[in-house]
């Protein structure tokens, strides 16, 4: 295309440009590249080739390639997962701080965590924040082309016949304003929380102190409603001038007869009998 352009001046032109996936059968790599600051002219004097990259290469040798060996069988479908991370700075700005590259095929899982290029990924934040223009290309013409990506013993001496085979990218989707959060997994920290986090939580406390506040009106409103039952006193002058209720008690006289004793019952009476001489 006549119109494309990276960090390797390609069509003459240089500009800024994170290679997503780099890949063939025997290898796969991701790198950003940074550029210079752009001139008056909106263009690119100088871009970094070699650029702060991450590859297969730097796995186990079993970890990316063609066969049921490998971790990831370039043999079959793969999927891959981009995350593009940002960071709060204590002056308010935002930055380029991460990008970490998922390799998912079965249960299997390579991660390419760029983490480590630090400030290198902070020269991109303008670009990034332009917006960058996604390109899917094939190329590669011959096997010295190739080289840098999967030079001998990981790649064939040929691009040709067999070697050249297929690819096929599909059911790309980009999402939006993605959560700044990472993984364990992905390293990095200071990740800024996005402002509709900090908007919910005031609305969550807003609630919290409306329902609480509401709560306290309805007790006194029922209280006001509904008083308790008032309960009577009683000085202690006035309970001791008052008169005991009456009660149907039998008054006796002390001459009246007494009643017979209760007879003891016949086991006291036999005990009392083989007591006596």
């Amino acid at each position: 295309s006549p119109y494309y352009c990276d960090a390797n001046k390609v069509c003459g032109q240089w500009c800024p440009e994170v290679d997503i996936m780099e890949a063939n059968s025997r290898a796969y790599a991701s790198t950003p590249h940074k550029c210079d600051d752009p001139s008056s002219a909106g263009h690119y004097s100088t871009c970094d080739r070699n650029g702060c990259g991450q590859s297969t290469r730097n796995l186990d040798q079993r970890a990316y390639g063609p066969g049921n060996g490998y971790r990831i069988n370039t043999m079959h479908p793969f999927r891959v997962h981009a995350s593009f991370h940002a960071e709060e700075q204590p002056d308010g700005r935002v930055r380029f701080s991460g990008l970490t590259l998922r390799l998912q095929q079965d249960s299997n899982e390579l991660v390419l965590d760029h983490s480590h290029c630090g400030k290198y990924l902070d020269s991109l934040t303008q670009p990034m924040m332009e917006g960058m223009a996604m390109r899917i290309t094939y190329w590669g013409n011959d096997a010295e082309t190739m080289a840098w990506l999967d030079q001998p013993p990981c790649g064939e001496a040929t691009c040709s016949g067999l070697n050249a085979g297929q690819a096929v990218i599909s059911n790309m989707t980009i999402s939006g304003a993605a959560s700044t959060a990472r993984t364990a997994g992905e390293g990095g920290t200071g990740w800024f929380t996005p402002w509709w986090i900090f908007v919910f939580v005031l609305l969550s406390c807003l609630q919290c102190s409306f329902l609480f506040g509401l709560g306290i009106y309805a007790v006194s409103l029922y209280q006001r409603w509904h008083p308790p039952p008032e309960v009577a006193t009683m000085s202690p002058s006035a309970a001791a001038t008052q008169t005991p209720p009456a009660t149907s008690r039998t008054e006796r006289s002390p001459h009246a007869a007494s009643p017979p004793a209760a007879s003891p019952p016949d086991c006291y009476r036999s005990r009392s009998a083989m007591l006596l001489p």
